[in-house]
């Protein structure tokens, strides 16, 4: 099974539904979470961290993925691993919006899932969701685009009055065309693309189509011009910008595939344990831009030891606290999660398999947090240390094995001699 988590309260609904049913068959679950690449706002990103962090604690497998499509996200995901049922959240809207929206993420999983089930939990009874608010918070949001939209055309209307006293109106119908297609390197939103296209057939037919500063259209191959330049210049800068997302989506999963590769590398070199984890504390460092803290048990009692990793980690009694409950409770603590959020650090367990070796300790710069993906690529590097750590403590244990059994040897070795004089 797999279900969709995101940033919406009513996701806990959903990861509790699916380990629910889960459990009915005796199915391993998988909870997906599609960073889109932009940033969510800091109660969306706690609340999509606490959806993520029940379904770890419910036993699923949490995967963190870049997209720009949910639906397709979810998709090759699913193919990817074999899912036969995929559970999401029924969308909360009005009958006349369902009317006039575009084709909803139900519809296109139901298109696209061929043998796969999909499931369709209905959220719980409450005030429905207010689509003008929405849309007034996502204008917001892209205001950059909408401004740079109408930047651009009118930066192009006002080269085209320029020289369209020399070539005639076609000339400025081209230069609106390439406007268009430039932005879609530039903008992300769709409405946006749609403004500038609007805004270019418009500006297009008022100044420039005979009868000037009207909108009327004598001629039948001017108002097909006009039509098609619209339709063209809007697919030709909706394709532009997808390719664009689908570029920096590919940009960043080779970053961090890269970044595990090199990180594999350096901590596999290590001789012993403290080179190990001034190696990788080093390596995560570096590519996460965060101050670190590697935390290790010494003794009995609970208690932890501080390496020095190269950097500045100043622990208070508070933060060791933390740390500690980190270590006994093996669940992520502090900065960012529902446990102790006022700690100035988020810390993490590394796990290698039911054994913790160890607490990460991560220190982002002010202002700043770590996003769904940013945790997923930590667990990651912080597991493949706690297997790196448990690798060499098997190691000293095999040395200490060995040598006791030399020992023992050369013991018998003495007696049988002494015993034969």
């Amino acid at each position: 099974l797999m279900v969709a988590v995101g940033p919406s309260p009513f996701s806990a609904r959903l990861v509790r539904w699916t380990r629910r049913m889960a459990y009915a068959l005796n199915a391993p679950w998988i909870a997906l979470s599609v960073d889109t690449g932009v940033p969510l706002p800091p109660e969306q990103q706690q609340r999509l961290d606490a959806n993520l962090e029940l379904a770890r604690r419910l036993g699923a497998e949490v995967i963190v993925m870049p997209g720009s499509d949910l639906a397709e996200t979810l998709l090759r995901m699913a193919f990817l691993r074999n899912v036969s049922q995929i559970v999401v959240g029924k969308p909360q809207e009005s009958y006349l919006w369902g009317l006039v929206r575009p084709i909803s993420l139900v519809d296109k999983l139901v298109k696209g899932s061929d043998q796969i089930d999909i499931y369709v939990v209905p959220a719980a009874s409450g005030p429905g969701r207010n689509r003008w608010k929405s849309w007034h918070r996502k204008t917001e949001k892209d205001g950059r685009d909408y401004w740079l939209a109408a930047g651009v055309t009118a930066a192009v209307t006002g080269a085209g009055l320029l020289v369209s006293a020399f070539t005639g109106y076609f000339a400025p119908g081209f230069l609106y065309l390439a406007g268009v297609v430039g932005l879609g390197f530039f903008i992300r939103s769709r409405w946006a693309m749609l403004l500038a296209a609007a805004l270019s057939v418009l500006l297009w037919n008022l100044l420039f189509i005979p009868p000037v500063m009207t909108f009327k259209i004598e001629r039948l191959e001017d108002a097909l011009m006009c039509f098609f330049f619209f339709l063209v210049a809007l697919s030709t800068g909706r394709l532009t910008s997808r390719l664009r997302i689908r570029e920096r989506e590919e940009r960043e999963r080779e970053k961090k595939t890269n970044a595990l590769f090199l990180y594999s590398r350096a901590i596999g070199s290590a001789s012993d344990v403290p080179s190990l984890i001034s190696v990788a504390a080093g390596q995560i460092s570096q590519i996460m831009g965060v101050r670190l803290a590697v935390m290790t048990p010494e003794g009995g009692g609970g208690k932890l030891r501080l390496w020095e990793t190269g950097g500045e980690y100043a622990m208070d009694e508070k933060e060791w606290s933390v740390a500690v409950w980190c270590m006994e409770h093996r669940r992520p603590a502090g900065r960012f999660t529902d446990t102790i959020p006022v700690a100035e650090g988020f810390y993490l367990p590394m796990m290698s398999g039911e054994r913790c070796m160890g607490v990460l300790g991560i220190r982002p710069e002010e202002g700043e947090c770590l996003t769904a993906g940013q945790k997923d690529l930590l667990e990651s590097m912080g597991a493949q240390l706690a297997m790196a750590l448990e690798r060499e403590e098997l190691r000293a244990e095999r040395a200490r094995t060995r040598l006791m059994e030399e020992s023992e040897k050369l013991h018998r070795s003495l007696l049988d001699s002494v015993s034969h004089e």
